[in-house]
């Protein structure tokens, strides 16, 4: 059965008896069998039929998801109906967070999770350790141990101790904000968890990989290009070669070789796709020449195609500069896995307003999502990058 065709054809029957009643003298007659033929066959429509298809994937079953988009629908109009009646928010699993608003269900935290790995591109190809405190410290190898040979009765000399330090995390706060119409809230055949863990991921997605490329550090994140002791190599000629990602491919130590991945910004990635290798043959291959991502399971989520046999992942908030001018293009080159490291409080809060951004005149809600996570860049010898292309 199509339960949206089928309801836009109740929606528009009640609405044309409403009209008539306007100026008939049985109007409130008319009104009210509108209102109630609406009522009545709306019920006959499983409220649950739709809702397993725009979150499809979530691994949740029909129960499962109506009980989420109960719990993000009495979030958003919280605000509205000013308080919930204390059982009836106990029911729906819903409390208050330190931050104001609602503390997030885990699933709607999953379901964001899910799409971010789909929309991210540093995210889910670097090292993420989730439910972290707001502060903390974890151990780094700074050196390693001797390896020798020695001949039999012979003292051997002392080797070299291994060496740690330490990796220190502050979780910044990142603020998602945005507005959307109340009747997509008030409409109980939308699937809100969806539509809301849509608006969230993406904008959290984009703000994420911003900083974990560029962040400076002051109340965010430290980008991946403010790690210390990265090795770089110039390009040899006037424009990008060959050669050039030969020479960034091969600067990276073997041992990290295995896993890395290319990120390049698109204008960098429109200049090799023009590349030729020494024997004609063209060294960007395309993933759509491999039928798509869901023939290869093994390369990582949001590869493009592929350089020197390593995937390449777009990244377009690497600085670039193809006209020569003061601010040089990169071409990054590493195991991220062992490069970055993603810190995440793993809690969201989320509240909701009708007052102020615009949103009164204009019938809509503004939805705020707080969530906190730090970054920074972890092994300097896992990552080099090309400096200078163009």
């Amino acid at each position: 059965m199509d339960f949206k065709k089928l309801e836009e054809v109740l929606r528009g029957v009640s609405a044309q008896l409403k009209s008539l009643g306007e100026n008939a003298v049985n109007a409130t007659v008319l009104k009210a069998f509108g209102a109630e033929l609406e009522e009545r066959i709306m019920k006959r429509i499983p409220i649950d039929a739709p809702l397993n298809q725009p979150g499809g994937g979530s691994g949740m079953n029909q129960e499962q998801r109506k009980r989420l988009n109960d719990q993000v629908r009495g979030m958003l109009t919280y605000d509205r109906f000013k308080k919930m009646p204390e059982a009836e928010a106990k029911a729906l699993g819903l409390t208050v967070g330190e931050e104001g608003g609602f503390l997030v269900p885990e699933e709607f935290i999953a379901e964001v999770d899910r799409k971010l790995v789909k929309m991210s591109v540093i995210r889910p190809n670097a090292r993420v350790f989730s439910g972290v405190g707001k502060k903390g410290t974890m151990p780094r190898e700074t050196g390693t141990v001797s390896v020798f040979w020695e001949n039999e009765n012979v003292s051997s000399a002392e080797g070299t101790n291994p060496k740690f330090g330490n990796y220190q995390w502050n979780l910044n706060k990142l603020k998602a904000l945005t507005k959307f119409s109340q009747e997509l809230i008030d409409n109980s055949r939308v699937d809100v968890a969806d539509i809301v863990s849509d608006m969230i991921s993406e904008q959290v997605a984009v703000e994420e990989d911003a900083v974990f490329m560029d962040g400076d550090g002051a109340g965010k994140p430290t980008g991946l290009r403010a790690t210390p002791g990265v090795l770089s190599v110039a390009q040899v000629g006037a424009n990008i070669a060959y050669e050039d990602c030969v020479n960034v491919k091969h600067k990276l130590p073997v041992q990290y070789r295995n896993g890395a991945v290319w990120l390049l910004h698109n204008d960098i990635i429109a200049k090799i796709a023009k590349l030729e290798d020494n024997d004609g043959r063209p060294i960007f291959l395309d993933l759509s020449l491999f039928g798509g991502q869901g023939t290869l399971q093994t390369i990582p989520p949001q590869t493009i195609g592929f350089i020197l046999g390593h995937p390449v992942l777009e990244q377009n908030d690497i600085p670039v500069d193809l006209g020569g001018g003061s601010n040089e293009s990169e071409a990054w080159f590493g195991n991220l896995r062992r490069a970055y490291f993603i810190f995440d409080g793993g809690t969201m809060t989320m509240s909701s307003t009708t007052e102020g951004f615009g949103t009164f005149e204009s019938d809509q809600m503004a939805l705020k999502g707080l969530k906190f996570v730090d970054g920074k860049g972890a092994n300097e010898l896992s990552i080099v990058y090309g400096s200078g292309w163009k």
